[in-house]
């Protein structure tokens, strides 16, 4: 039935006005709903009801030229709208709940609609002017036992269905602007009362709709956008990190308050079969330019930069409603290099959330700038990526502000996570008595920001990337190199977000993920972007391997590993030496993860080794002199290296290729032969175990 009255509703707002006509004849329908169980239904009824009611009286008020039907009107309608009222200030009773709730909600909807068709007549008329003083002495009423019902249940414990029911009403009165002597300050106490409600009630569908209904205040009444913004920017300190929800409530809330009927939530709301031109006038549809400046210039000069982790979600969340629910809003021009510039930064944050979404919001930022916003975009975000931005982001720090991942420095005895807060870390220093600790640990949170900037960048630049392709293109030579190393980091999040721009950058043919990836899935009309940029992929690689941070060197093991599967030999014999020393080097590494990966990157050396040195049956010169050469790299470096080296996992690694290459290489091993047989004589002794030479 909810889905039946969601049709009934769209297609009165997408009709003339003369189709509403028809349904008012059959308004009895809608009102038996009222005591609906399901307030989804009770919800769509009234909003028929809220339809039919302003078409009824626009076309009368039009047809008539005045004279309208007053037994209707003052008689039928406004006795009607006392009943419902008296139903909302009677006694509360669980038993009649479902009636009562019905009965807000056809107040505000009802009272909403009418006020929207006398608004509609023009020339400011009034009730009286219409003839119709006493159906505004019954919405004068309707408006009073609203609020009153809203006041007191702000300050007791009220049922979550008539919460939400007395916050939607109230929001759709308050969408014409509360009448009253004195309007504003109406307004302003039922602002007051909604947010006690919100501060007191942790229902997730009372805060939805008390935060609809502050956005509808602030709609109807553009004086209190400042006082909404400074109420949501404390309501922001009261949400948890992982209560996410709450900022994106509170930013489509913004967004409605201050685009007004620029905003595209505005607009898909309204129902009417009337211009909302002719109600709030073309200045009313205007955005709220003040309030849009107030806002931006809190979220850029203080949330984006605040310490506390939950501002700068709310920050980046606001900024995102902001531009994605109003694009073509005039306002934000002037303010789309500062946001540009503070997104940039919010790239850089710890958590993973911001950093995604203040990708997204680049994303619509690139969309709305110009070709100088566009430039300027794209080369912050390759400075940021590549770690030579100029332009440092400083945020201060509290002492309870974690500064390194949980178990970065290991565990207690009871097997609790160190605490490494910026405060628990000075204690540490200082109960082991060694300052300087202060300074390795900050080392190593800023190494941790430092790759939390760069997948940052990551997701920014795969969002630039899908709108920007072409524009690219110039940069690739300095991009190709890192990115590729990056999409093997340890770090599963930094990996992905590498991926991501790898696949958008190179599209659909350049895909990779890990080790996992093959040549073929790089391979992109024809070509392989990874042979493109061999050379530089090569140095990148290899000059990772030996850094001083342990996943740069993880990431170029893995990434060295995964370039040599299915390369060809030609490429590969000019870096292979060094791509063995290399490897050997980190297969003897001090840290486990990275001799891990060493071992696979040996492995993964040995096996293209193997296969481009076995002899076919049908034998070809041009394989012939890539076989002799890859030997010819390989075979004096395992002996005079390898076999004689102190680590024992290189020595059993080399013996083990050396028997591999025996076995297999056939009649392309013959030059080698004597070399090898020397050097296993002369390490004979060396190689046999301390029990063998007991016995002899």
């Amino acid at each position: 039935m909810s889905q039946s009255l969601m049709c009934i509703v769209e297609l009165l707002s997408l009709s003339p006005v003369d189709a509403s006509l028809a349904f008012f004849e059959q308004r009895q329908k809608f009102k038996a709903a009222l005591s609906a169980r399901d307030p989804v239904v009770q919800q769509r009824s009234m909003q028929a009801l809220s339809v039919v009611y302003a078409a009824k009286l626009y076309s009368d008020a039009q047809v008539s030229l005045g004279a309208v039907d007053v037994e209707l009107w003052n008689g039928q309608t406004a006795t009607y709208l006392k009943e419902l009222a008296a139903v909302v200030a009677g006694p509360a009773d669980s038993r009649t709940l479902d009636e009562r709730q019905g009965a807000i909600l056809a107040l505000g909807h009802i009272s909403h609609g009418l006020c929207v068709a006398r608004m509609a007549l023009g020339g400011g008329k009034s009730w009286s002017d219409l003839g119709l003083s006493g159906l505004g002495q019954a919405l004068e009423q309707t408006q009073a036992v609203l609020l009153a019902n809203m006041v007191a249940a702000s300050k007791t414990t009220t049922h979550a269905m008539i919460l939400s029911a007395l916050c939607v009403a109230i929001g759709e009165i308050g969408k014409t602007g509360l009448t009253g002597a004195n309007a504003l300050s109406v307004a302003q106490e039922a602002m007051t009362a909604v947010v006690d409600v919100l501060k007191s009630t942790t229902d997730a569908k009372v805060q939805d709709a008390a935060y609809s209904a502050l956005a509808n205040l602030a709609l109807g009444k553009e004086e209190l956008a400042a006082g909404f913004i400074e109420f949501l920017q404390a309501s922001v300190k009261t949400a948890t990190k992982k209560q996410i929800d709450v900022h994106f409530k509170i930013g489509e809330a913004l967004a409605i308050a201050l685009g007004r009927f620029k905003c595209s939530l505005v607009g898909v709301g309204w129902i009417f079969p009337i211009d909302p031109a002719a109600v709030y006038g073309e200045s009313g549809l205007e955005a709220n330019g003040a309030g849009i400046d107030v806002l931006l210039e809190l979220v850029t000069g203080k949330m984006a930069v605040s310490p506390s982790p939950q501002d700068r979600q709310a920050a980046v969340v606001w900024i995102l409603s902001l531009v994605q629910f109003c694009p073509r809003l005039v306002a934000l021009t002037p303010w789309l290099s500062k946001l540009h510039t503070c997104l940039c930064s919010l790239l850089t944050d710890r958590d993973e959330f911001t950093q995604e979404a203040a990708s997204k919001t680049l994303g619509l930022i690139y969309d709305m700038g110009d070709a100088s916003l566009k430039d300027d975009l794209v080369y912050s975000l390759m400075s940021l990526f590549g770690g030579s931005s100029s332009q440092s982001v400083r945020q201060r720090i509290e002492s309870d502000e974690p500064l390194l991942e949980q178990e970065s420095l290991g565990q207690t005895p009871d097997g609790r996570a160190v605490n490494t807060t910026y405060k628990s870390i000075l204690s540490l220093a200082s109960d082991m008595q060694k300052p300087s600790l202060v300074y390795q640990f900050m080392q190593l949170a800023t190494h941790t920001a430092v790759w939390s900037s760069r997948r940052g960048a990551a997701y920014g630049f795969a969002t630039i990337i899908e709108r920007a392709r072409e524009s690219m293109q110039p940069h690739l030579k300095g991009i190709v190199p890192k990115l590729y190393r990056y999409t093997f980091d340890p770090s599963p999040q930094t990996r992905a977000a590498m991926t991501s721009i790898w696949r958008a950058l190179l599209g659909s043919g350049g895909a990779s993920e890990g080790e996992a990836a093959t040549r073929s899935e790089w391979a992109a009309s024809g070509t392989s972007v990874v042979e493109t940029h061999w050379e530089a992929i090569m140095e990148e690689c290899l000059g990772s391997m030996g850094q001083r941070e342990w996943r740069v060197r993880e990431s170029g093991c893995g990434a060295l590993a995964g370039a040599v599967r299915g390369a060809k030999p030609e490429l590969v014999v000019p870096f292979l030496e060094r791509m063995w020393q290399m490897s050997f080097r980190a297969l003897d590494d001090i840290k486990g993860s990275v001799r891990d990966s060493g071992l696979k990157t040996c492995q993964a050396l040995a096996n293209a080794t193997v296969a481009w040195c076995t002899p076919r049956d049908t034998r070809e010169a041009a394989r012939d002199a890539q076989a002799l050469a890859v030997l010819g790299v390989v075979v004096p470096f395992l002996v005079d290296s390898g076999v004689v080296s102190d680590a024992e996992d290189v020595r059993g690694f080399s013996l083990g290729l050396l028997l591999k290459l025996c076995r297999s290489s056939g009649s392309y091993l013959s030059a080698s032969v004597p070399a090898i047989a020397e050097r296993l004589l002369e390490s004979l002794s060396n190689m046999e175990s301390q029990a063998a030479n007991y016995l002899t």
